[in-house]
C-alpha cells in the first residue's frame, strides 16, 4: 500500500513531521496512553484521561487537514469511514485540542461501543487524587 510504519522515538517522530511537510498523509492513534511527560489530562467519557499532546504539536506545526479514520468490523471484512473532527482540534492551546480529540473519539465510540479497543485502558494513569478504575 506504500505505507511506512515509524517507531515512537526521536527518529520516527522526525519522520512524521517530514512526511507532513511533504504533504503526505500521516495516521496517528491518538487514544494511546502516553507517558506523563508526553500528555495532559482531558475529559473522556466524563473522566480525566491522560491524552497525548504530540498530535497537537503536529497540527500547530504542519497545519494539516485532520480527519478521523475508523475501521469498523462487519461480516466479511471492514468498512473504513473518514470523518471531520471537532474544530477545536485546531486550537492553539494543547488542553483545548486534546479535549476535542477525546470528544471526537468519544462520539465515534458511542455509536458502537463494542468495536472500541477498550484494552487501551485510557484511565490507567489517573491524575493525583482521582480514583483508579483498573487493578494493576
Amino acid at each position: 500500500t506504500g505505507s511506512m510504519l515509524l517507531p515512537i522515538d526521536a527518529q520516527g517522530l522526525r519522520g512524521v513531521y517530514q512526511a507532513l511537510k511533504k504533504g503526505k498523509m500521516v495516521a496517528i492513534l491518538p487514544d494511546q496512553v502516553p507517558t506523563l511527560s508526553a500528555g495532559t489530562y482531558a475529559p473522556f467519557f466524563g473522566r480525566p484521561a491522560l491524552t497525548m499532546t504530540f498530535a497537537h504539536r503536529l497540527i500547530q506545526s504542519a497545519k494539516p487537514l485532520v480527519v478521523t479514520g475508523v475501521a469498523q468490523r462487519h461480516s466479511g471484512g471492514f468498512k473504513i469511514r473518514l470523518r471531520e473532527v471537532d474544530k477545536e482540534v485546531y486550537a492553539q492551546e494543547a488542553d483545548v485540542c486534546v479535549a476535542a480529540m477525546n470528544l471526537t473519539i468519544e462520539k465515534i465510540v458511542r455509536e458502537d461501543p463494542v468495536q472500541y479497543q477498550w484494552e487501551y485502558k485510557r484511565f490507567k494513569k489517573p491524575p493525583p487524587g482521582a480514583s483508579r478504575l483498573y487493578d494493576d
